[in-house]
C-alpha cells in the first residue's frame, strides 16, 4: 500500500491529464485502500511506527495533490481524515512500542545521556539504544502545544476519536487542533447530544432532520447514533418506502449497461464513419463520465 501511495504521489502530471471523474475516482479508490492498510497494520500486536510515519507523510501528498487539482470537497476531507488517522497510528504504534519497552520512554532519555557521557553500563546502554519516540514524527506534532498526536491518542478510544473527527468535519475544521478540542470536550455535552437525538428519534424525524435541528452534519449524527446504539425508525420507514423502485431502477440499469457494453465490444469501427464515430465517442465518454460519478458518490455514501 504504501509503495502504490507514493506511486500516486509521484505521477501528478498524468493524474491531472485524466477526466476529472476518472481522477477522483482513483483518488477515491487509494484512499479506501489506504485507510484499509492503516488498519491491518495497527491491528497486529507491534505495529511499526516507521513504515505508519511514512505512510503518513504519502497520504498528506495526496491530499496535497487533491486540493490543488481541486476535486470534490468530500474527496478532499477524506484525505485529511486520512491524515488524522495516520498521525493517530502513529502515536498509538509509539505507545504499545514503548509498552513493550522498544521504543525510549523519558525514563529511557536519562540513560541515553549517561550513555554519551561515557558510561560503560550493559543496561544503561541497552536502554540508550532505543529508538526516540521522535524518530518517528517531531515534538512538534507529538506535543503540539496541547493539540498533538498524543492528545489524539492517549486514553483516548477510537469510538471517541472516530466521534471527535466527524463533528470536526460537520463544523468545516478537520485540523488536528480541533479535532483535539472534539475530544476534548466535555462528556455531558455529548451525552446531552446523544439523549436529544434519541428524544428527536423517537418523536419521528429522520436522521437528515436531525441533523438539521442539532446544528450537525448528517454523518456524525449517524455515527453518533450506531455508537450509541440509537434506533432511527423515520430512517427505516424512509428506506423502506423507497427500496422497491429503486432496486427496480438499479436492476434495470445494470441491466441495460451491460447490454450496451456488449454491442460496443460487437461493432467494428472501420465499418463507420470517421467523423460520425468521432462524435459518437465524444457522446459515449460523456455518458460512462456521468456514470462513473454516480457510482463513486454511490459508493462513496455505501461506506459513510
Amino acid at each position: 500500500m504504501s509503495a502504490q501511495l507514493a506511486e500516486i504521489a509521484d505521477s501528478r502530471d498524468r493524474i491531472e491529464q485524466m477526466p476529472q471523474d476518472a481522477r477522483e475516482m482513483l483518488i477515491a479508490s487509494n484512499l479506501e485502500q489506504a485507510d484499509a492498510w492503516l488498519r491491518a497494520a495497527l491491528d497486529v500486536p507491534s505495529p511499526d511506527p516507521r513504515s505508519i510515519a511514512d505512510y503518513k507523510v504519502q497520504v498528506a501528498a495526496i491530499e496535497q495533490m487533491a486540493r490543488q487539482l481541486r476535486v470534490s470537497k468530500d474527496l478532499q476531507n477524506n484525505a485529511t481524515k486520512c491524515i488524522r488517522r495516520a498521525e493517530r497510528g502513529v502515536g498509538v504504534a509509539i505507545r504499545k512500542g514503548q509498552e513493550d519497552g522498544v521504543i525510549a520512554t523519558l525514563a529511557d532519555g536519562a540513560s541515553k545521556r549517561e550513555a554519551h557521557r561515557g558510561s560503560n553500563n550493559t543496561s544503561v546502554l541497552d536502554r540508550a539504544s532505543k529508538p526516540s519516540p521522535d524518530e518517528f514524527a517531531s515534538k512538534a506534532e507529538l506535543h503540539g502545544n496541547g493539540a498533538g498526536i498524543y492528545h489524539m491518542t492517549d486514553d483516548v478510544s477510537d469510538e471517541q476519536f472516530e466521534e471527535a473527527l466527524a463533528e470536526a468535519e460537520s463544523e468545516g475544521n478537520l485540523s488536528r487542533a480541533n479535532v483535539v478540542r472534539k475530544i476534548k470536550e466535555p462528556g455531558e455535552v455529548r451525552e446531552q447530544l446523544a439523549t436529544r437525538i434519541a428524544a428527536l428519534a423517537a418523536e419521528g424525524y429522520t436522521s437528515k432532520q436531525i441533523a438539521s435541528e442539532t446544528g450537525k452534519h448528517l454523518d456524525w449524527v449517524r455515527k453518533l447514533a450506531r455508537t450509541r446504539g440509537i434506533t432511527i425508525p423515520a430512517d427505516i420507514v424512509t428506506s423502506r418506502s423507497h427500496n422497491l423502485d429503486a432496486e427496480r431502477m438499479m436492476t434495470g440499469a445494470v441491466e441495460y449497461t451491460a447490454a450496451v457494453a456488449d454491442s460496443l465490444k460487437m461493432i467494428d469501427p472501420n465499418d463507420l464513419d470517421p467523423d460520425d464515430l468521432t462524435e459518437w465517442v465524444k457522446a459515449i465518454e460523456k455518458s460512462a463520465r456521468s456514470i462513473l460519478t454516480t457510482t463513486r458518490q454511490m459508493k462513496e455514501q455505501n461506506h459513510a
